[in-house]
């Protein structure tokens, strides 16, 4: 039996502002929950680092590192078209894979390009993909600007 950590957990709660109660039961509860799995996967170094060092004791499991949520060879693939039709010559094209949550920042990013010139964002095209609790607040903050696409999430098979 595997489990998955796709981030932080007691990280991503306080950014949503969890009660102090919460997070003490979340930490409880993992630690009775991952006593049914055998191996830990993680799907970055530093989503393994931040986990371990919430939860010390997932450090004696076995683990296993590796980004298979967002893979850009299976990106390139499922898009091929996008990238051999050129949509966006003489734009410097930006892919932002991210879980859709505050820690991540993609919030954030989009707000500071927004208030940049339209002449220096008309020299970018950002292609944003990924799920989260932010996702809805993202796809609203990017309508009004055609610089910003936002992709439907990939189910990597």
């Amino acid at each position: 039996k595997i489990y998955t950590f796709h981030g932080p957990i007691i990280e991503e709660q306080v950014f949503s502002n969890k009660s102090n109660n919460k997070i003490l039961l979340t930490k409880i509860l993992y630690k009775f929950y991952l006593n049914y799995f055998h191996i830990l996967h993680f799907n970055t170094n530093y989503v393994k680092n931040s986990v371990q060092k919430e939860y010390p004791f997932t450090k004696k499991y076995n683990n296993y590192t590796s980004e298979i949520l967002v893979n850009d060879q299976v990106f390139k693939n499922k898009y091929k078209n996008l990238f051999k039709q050129k949509l966006y010559e003489n734009k410097l094209t930006v892919l932002i894979p991210r879980r859709l949550v505050k820690r991540t920042g993609v919030l954030n990013f989009i707000k500071s390009i927004n208030i940049l010139p339209l002449s220096l964002q008309n020299n970018f095209k950002f292609l944003i993909t990924g799920d989260g609790p932010e996702k809805n607040n993202i796809i609203e903050s990017i309508k009004d600007n055609d610089n910003f696409i936002f992709l439907v999430c990939l189910l990597i098979q």
